[in-house]
């Protein structure tokens, strides 16, 4: 181990930068050294320390949780609280309430859904629909049933439908988190005999003759 470890620091203007610090002094260890053992760039731990970096990516805070012998949850429970913009979308305002409803910290969301910073922000102000796999993750960490998210589904080139049949039938896939051609491969079709059945285009009794 290197001598003189911790001379000269620059002080921690986070928790985060301060217990990462602490935990590495304690065990002896310098900065090249930890960042060696977990596999973290030395330039972002020592960002980190600092507090110009504030906050870490999954992979991340498992394997400096296993150098510095300390739990995930403890990195996580020191993420500064990022000021989130008043959620402007319907799915902000849920997102937002159920973390809220959960306490669940901004940093712990971050890090279980597996977003950036950025991309976090938005999703609770003006993000109005995302893909199968955020959806995916959302049920999960915010314990929420499919019927209640699958509405924000993002599909491209969506129509509006007239249908009554049609109508039934995407409001049901939706809220089981389902694309359209998800549904269409299901029933061993395509994506365009779906979308025609959704739109009311064709007729299931006339969809056989056509497809």
């Amino acid at each position: 181990m290197s001598g003189n470890i911790g001379v000269g620091m620059v002080p921690s203007k986070t928790m985060l930068g301060a217990f990462i610090r602490t935990r590495r002094l304690k065990l002896g260890l310098s900065q090249p050294e930890l960042a060696k053992l977990s596999s973290v760039q030395q330039n972002t731990i020592s960002m980190l320390e600092m507090g110009s970096q504030r906050s870490l990516k999954p992979p991340q805070s498992a394997r400096l949780a296993k150098v510095l012998k300390c739990t995930v949850q403890d990195l996580q429970d020191r993420v500064p609280v990022q000021p989130v913009n008043c959620p402007r979308t319907e799915l902000g305002t849920l997102v937002y309430d159920r973390r809220t409803a959960l306490n669940m910290s901004f940093g712990k969301f971050i890090s279980r859904v597996g977003l950036r910073m950025y991309h976090a922000k938005r999703l609770e102000s003006d993000v109005q629909v995302v893909g199968y796999k955020t959806l995916q993750k959302l049920v999960k960490v915010l314990r929420l049933d499919m019927s209640v998210l699958g509405k924000f589904l993002a599909e491209r080139s969506l129509k509006d439908t007239n249908s009554p049949l049609g109508t039934f039938i995407r409001t049901r896939r939706k809220g089981l988190g389902l694309s359209c051609h998800m549904l269409a491969r299901k029933v061993g079709r395509n994506r365009a005999w779906m979308s025609y059945i959704e739109l009311g285009v064709i007729s299931l009794a006339e969809s056989d003759s056509m497809f």
